[in-house]
């Protein structure tokens, strides 16, 4: 997976298109998911509520990778880049900030190998918070 990757290319596409059935291609079964200091979400099913919740709040997501490098035969990954947030109940303020994400994959040989079977997002989510709870 590289920032050339077409599969990190789409994965991507998939995540700005905020439907969240398309998340059982990239993600496994039993996803853990973490998020700052938010509760972990320990399932596919449950993430994709969480985020079902969310998308519709946004009008845009968009990423500005600046690194991304891969580890221990392609299956941990580390992928720093600019998140902006357009909101719907403030269009005209853009939420901007760097993020970190670490990705562990399943290896080659496993079922579900490719999938994500980890994700933890390094960010401040203080804005993103003000920006739902309409503050």
């Amino acid at each position: 997976m590289t920032l050339d990757d077409e599969s990190t290319l789409q994965f991507y596409d998939d995540w700005h298109s905020f439907d969240s059935s398309r998340f059982a291609t990239y993600f496994t079964k039993d996803i853990v998911f973490k998020a700052a200091n938010e509760p972990e979400i320990n399932s596919l099913e449950t993430l994709q509520q969480h985020f079902a919740a969310t998308f519709p709040l946004l009008i845009s997501e968009n990423h500005k990778h600046l690194r991304m490098d891969t580890v221990r035969d392609g299956t941990c990954i580390y992928n720093s880049f600019e998140v902006a947030f357009v909101f719907k109940s403030h269009p005209e303020d853009i939420v901007a900030f760097p993020a970190l994400v670490y990705f562990v994959r399943v290896p080659r040989g496993e079922a579900e190998a490719g999938k994500i079977k980890e994700m933890t997002v390094y960010q401040d989510l203080g804005l993103l918070k003000a920006k739902i709870t309409g503050a």
